[in-house]
C-alpha cells in the first residue's frame, strides 16, 4: 500500500513539474515589452523573450539553452517600428548586464534621439543598420564581444539582405589577443582573419582573407569561403609550420599547445611565392605551383552538354586549369588535359554548399581519382583522405573504371570538432594498392611477404592459407589463378574468388607471368608521352599588395590580391595518352584463370 501511494506521488510531482515546463516554455516565447515610445507604429525600443532561434547569426550557431533546458533568449529592438517591427534606422543587441535603471537610460537615449554606440562592456553584441521586417536590409554592422576581457570577437560590416551579408563587405575574425584600443577609441586589429569580398547569405562568394599570426601574416583569395571550413582552391601566399600551431601526439592526434592553438592565431606566418591550394574541408591536400590566367579564357563545348571553361594550349584543347561543367550540375574545378581531369582538382555539386553536399577532390589521372579526400554529409563532418604518398609510383587505367597502382599506399582520416574547430587524425590503412585493392598492409607476426614465402613449408604441393603472399599462383576446383590480396585473414583471387575456411591450397605450376605481360609499347603504364612545345601567350599575373582601412570600430592592415598582364614562355612539356595497343590496360595479356 506504501509503495502504491509513493507511485502515486511521484506520478503528480512528475506530471506537475511537466506542467511548470510547458508552462514556462510557452510563457517564454515571443513575449515582448516596450519599455519606452511606440513599438508599433513610431520610434521606440522593446524588450524580447523568445524561444525563436538566436537573432545572432554568425555562422547559425546554435541557441542558447535556459532554465530545465527550454531554449531561452533575450535581446531588445530599438528604433524606428512600422506594424511592430523593426523597419528603417535601427539597433538590435544583447546586454551583458541588464537592470532596470539601464533599460531606463537606453529608453531615454531612444526618446531623445540619441545615436546608441556599442560598447565590450555593455554589450554581448550589437547590430545597427537599415532593417525590413526585423532584420538587417541595407547597409549595416555587427560586432560580438568577448565582456570578460572587453575585446571583440567577431565584426561584420557591408551590405545585408534578410539579415545575412549579400553584397560587398567585410567579416573579421579575432584571435586570442588579436585587439587593442589606440588613444582614440578603436580597435587595431593584431591577429585573427580578415575577409573582404563579395559575400551571399554570409558565404565570402569572391573573397580576400588575411590572416595575423603572433608572427607575420599572410593572404589567401578563392570562392565560397566560410568563417571556418571551406572546401576548393585558393591562391595562397604563405604557410604556417605546423610545428608552429599544433603538434601530433603519439596517437596520431592532432593537440593544441595551450599557447598556440587555432583560435588564437599563433605561429609564425612564412611568406612564399604565391601558389594554388587544394582545400577539402579545411584540409590542404594538394599545392600547384600557379597562379596565372590566359587573358582571353576560352570556352570549349565537350559534347553532351558539358562545357569547359578555362585554359587552352594553341590549339585550342582544353589544357592547364579550368572548370568543367556537365551541364547537370555537377561541376570539375582544377587541372585538365585532354578534356579531362589530370592533376589536382575537385569535383562538387553546383547547387549546394558545404553541408549539405560533399566534395571530392584530390590527384586525378586522365579523369580517374587516385589520390584525394571526401568531405562527408554529416553534422560533423569528416575528411577522409587515400591514395598514395610516393609520385614516382605508376598507374595504370582498367577499362572496369578499377585503379591498378603499384606504390605505396595510405589512406587517413580527419574528423572535425565543430566545438574546438579541430581535427582529429587516424590512420586506416598503409601498403601497397594493385588492381584497385591494399595487397600489403602492416607487417603481421613480425614477418615480410618475402620472409614468409622462404620460410613457410610445402608438402606435396599444399602450403597453408596463411603463408600465401601476394603473387601466388593457386588452384581451385582445378582452375588456376593468382593471389591479389590479402586482408583480415581473407585471400583474395584475380578470378573474383575468395578462400575462405580453407587451411591448405595447392600451389599451380603456372607463374604470375603466365597470367600478365606487360605491353611493350608502353611499358606496362597503359600510356604514352610526347614532347609539345607550347607557344609564349598574354597571361594575368596575380600578386598581393598591401591596402590599409580605417573602419567605424577597428584599424585593418591586409593583403589585396592585385593582377598584371605579362608574356608567358613556356618550356617543352611531356604529354600523355592512352596506348591503344593495350587499350590503355598496360597488358598484352590479362587473364584472370587457367586450367590446371
Amino acid at each position: 500500500m506504501k509503495m502504491k501511494m509513493l507511485q502515486k506521488i511521484i506520478v503528480v510531482i512528475s506530471i506537475t513539474l511537466l506542467n511548470i515546463c510547458i508552462a514556462f516554455a510557452v510563457a517564454a516565447q515571443d513575449k515582448e515589452k516596450c519599455l519606452d515610445g511606440n513599438c508599433k507604429n513610431g520610434y521606440g525600443i522593446k524588450k524580447i523573450t523568445t524561444t525563436r532561434k538566436d537573432p545572432l547569426r554568425f555562422d547559425q550557431k546554435p541557441l542558447r539553452k535556459g532554465l530545465l533546458g527550454v531554449p531561452i533568449y533575450t535581446y531588445y529592438e530599438a528604433g524606428q517600428f512600422k506594424g511592430g517591427e523593426l523597419n528603417g534606422n535601427g539597433y538590435r543587441f544583447d546586454l551583458y548586464f541588464s537592470n532596470t535603471q539601464f533599460e531606463e537610460e537606453l529608453g531615454r537615449l531612444i526618446k531623445a534621439n540619441i545615436p546608441l554606440v556599442p560598447n565590450e562592456n555593455q554589450y554581448t553584441w550589437f547590430e545597427q543598420g537599415e532593417y525590413k521586417d526585423g532584420v538587417l536590409n541595407g547597409k549595416g554592422f555587427l560586432i560580438e564581444y568577448d565582456n570578460r576581457n572587453s575585446v571583440p570577437i567577431r565584426i561584420r560590416e557591408g551590405e545585408f539582405v534578410d539579415g545575412a551579408l549579400t553584397g560587398q563587405g567585410i567579416k573579421i575574425k579575432f584571435g586570442m589577443f588579436g585587439a587593442v584600443k589606440d588613444s582614440s577609441g578603436k580597435f587595431i586589429f593584431k591577429r585573427g582573419k580578415i575577409f573582404k569580398g563579395l559575400f551571399d547569405k554570409d558565404i565570402c562568394k569572391e573573397c580576400t582573407v588575411t590572416e595575423k599570426r603572433a608572427e607575420g601574416e599572410g593572404s589567401y583569395t578563392g570562392k565560397d569561403i566560410t568563417e571556418y571550413l571551406f572546401s576548393g582552391w585558393v591562391i595562397k601566399d604563405y604557410v604556417v609550420p605546423s610545428s608552429g600551431v599544433m603538434y601530433m601526439s603519439e596517437g596520431s592526434t592532432r593537440q593544441r599547445e595551450l599557447y598556440e592553438d587555432l583560435n588564437g592565431y599563433a605561429g609564425k606566418a612564412e611568406k612564399v611565392k604565391p601558389y594554388r591550394a587544394l582545400f577539402i574541408g579545411g584540409v590542404e591536400i594538394a599545392k600547384v605551383a600557379m597562379t596565372d590566367q590566359p587573358v582571353a579564357v576560352r570556352k570549349v563545348e565537350l559534347g553532351d552538354g558539358a562545357v569547359y571553361t578555362g585554359q587552352c594550349d594553341d590549339q585550342g584543347k582544353p589544357y592547364g586549369f579550368g572548370i568543367i561543367d556537365d551541364g547537370h550540375g555537377n561541376i570539375y574545378e582544377g587541372m585538365v588535359d585532354n578534356n579531362q581531369p589530370n592533376g589536382y582538382g575537385l569535383h562538387y555539386a553546383l547547387v549546394n554548399y558545404y553541408r549539405e553536399k560533399p566534395a571530392i577532390g584530390g590527384r586525378y589521372v586522365h579523369g580517374k581519382l587516385i589520390y584525394g579526400a571526401v568531405l562527408s554529409q554529416a553534422v560533423d563532418p569528416m575528411v577522409v583522405l587515400g591514395g598514395v604518398d610516393d609520385p614516382k609510383a605508376r598507374t595504370i587505367l582498367l577499362p572496369d573504371s578499377r585503379d591498378v597502382y603499384t606504390g605505396p599506399f595510405t589512406k587517413i582520416t580527419y574528423k572535425y570538432d565543430a566545438k574546438d574547430w579541430t581535427y582529429s587524425m587516424s590512420r586506416l590503412e598503409s601498403g601497397n594498392k594493385i588492381n584497385g585493392m591494399i595487397t600489403d598492409n602492416f607487417v603481421t607476426e613480425g614477418k615480410t611477404e618475402a620472409e614468409r614465402k622462404k620460410q613457410r613449408v610445402i608438402i606435396n604441393g599444399m602450403v597453408k592459407i596463411h603463408d600465401l603472399v601476394v603473387g601466388d599462383v593457386v588452384v581451385v576446383e582445378g582452375m588456376a589463378s593468382p593471389v591479389i590480396n590479402k586482408s583480415h585473414g581473407f585471400v583474395y583471387l584475380k578470378n573474383n574468388r575468395s578462400l575462405i575456411g580453407i587451411a591448405d591450397i595447392k600451389l599451380s605450376k603456372y607463374n604470375l607471368s603466365d597470367f600478365d605481360k606487360p605491353c611493350n609499347m608502353c611499358g606496362g603504364t597503359g600510356s604514352t608521352s610526347h614532347i609539345y612545345q607550347r607557344k609564349p601567350e598574354q597571361v594575368t599575373e596575380f600578386f598581393y599588395r598591401t591596402e590599409k582601412i580605417v573602419g567605424d570600430f577597428a584599424i585593418l592592415t591586409h593583403q589585396v590580391l592585385d593582377k598584371r598582364t605579362v608574356t608567358k614562355y613556356y618550356l617543352p612539356e611531356t604529354r600523355t595518352q592512352s596506348c591503344y595497343t593495350c587499350n590503355a590496360t598496360g597488358y598484352l595479356k590479362n587473364i584472370n584463370e587457367l586450367r590446371e
